[in-house]
């Protein structure tokens, strides 16, 4: 009789440790994708601000070409872009790019 309080509890804890090693590997996985969406969200704030500084200098060559055939007289304010590229004006916002915000997220969950 002795004996079945034993196993009981061994048989238990052998669960438990069993329940243990499959959240481990099941976080293992979310951390694997979870580093695979860092990298497309990096790629993606790439994209977008390489789409952005083209627009602005479409619109720049256009507001030019404007200028030259006298279709407007000065730019108005709301019309003129600032001097500085739209990603640099995103990467003063501290979002610079996907890399910056992994090191960020990585050094904070190690902390």
């Amino acid at each position: 009789m002795a004996d079945q309080p034993d196993n009981l509890v061994l048989e238990i804890l052998r669960r438990l440790q069993a329940d243990l090693a499959d959240l481990k590997e099941g976080q293992r996985a979310t951390n694997v994708h979870l580093a695979a969406i860092e990298s497309h969200m990096a790629g993606f704030h790439l994209t977008v601000s390489a789409h952005a500084d083209d627009l602005i200098s479409l619109k720049r060559r256009i507001e030019r070409i404007e200028r030259r055939l006298d279709l407007i007289d000065t730019p108005s304010p709301e019309r003129r872009w600032p001097s500085v590229g739209w990603s640099a004006a995103y990467q003063s916002t501290g979002l610079a790019s996907g890399a910056d915000q992994k090191t960020a997220c990585c050094q904070a969950s190690s902390g």
